[in-house]
């Protein structure tokens, strides 16, 4: 009885140890994954991210005084393009909720970060206008 209850003992550690290490097999989760892929829109990434870095970031970051706006940038563009595009309406870019605060259109506590005649206004609106209609 006692080789029985340790076979079973054996076995069960074995096949707890296997299912413990196919995790490390497969590699890092799925989400840490997606943040450390390169962004697939090197015009956000490069040009359009930037001046969303240097124009609103200070604001609408965690901690700031903007974090409670539904903007919030972390700083890494992989991971803050999905809230940027959730802004923005690309069959219509000069309605897009992203320029329209950022010109004061619509109001904003800021105040006017980027002028319609601005070039970084129109480096973002013509990377909305480039995106698929439904992003």
């Amino acid at each position: 009885m006692r080789s029985r209850n340790a076979s079973y003992l054996g076995l069960l550690a074995a096949t707890l140890l296997a299912g413990a290490c196919a995790d490390f097999r497969r590699g890092p989760a799925a989400d840490a994954a997606i943040e450390a892929a390169p962004v697939d829109d090197p015009v956000f990434a490069n040009e359009v991210y930037p001046i969303l870095q240097a124009r609103c970031q200070d604001c609408h970051s965690m901690g700031q005084q903007a974090q409670s706006s539904g903007f919030v940038l972390s700083g890494n563009a992989n991971a803050d393009r999905a809230t940027v595009v959730a802004l923005v309406s690309p069959s219509d870019p000069d309605n897009s909720v992203l320029l329209l605060h950022a010109s004061d259109a619509i109001p904003h506590t800021g105040g006017e970060q980027l002028a319609p005649a601005d070039p970084d206004y129109a480096t973002i609106r013509n990377w909305i206008a480039s995106l698929p209609a439904n992003p």
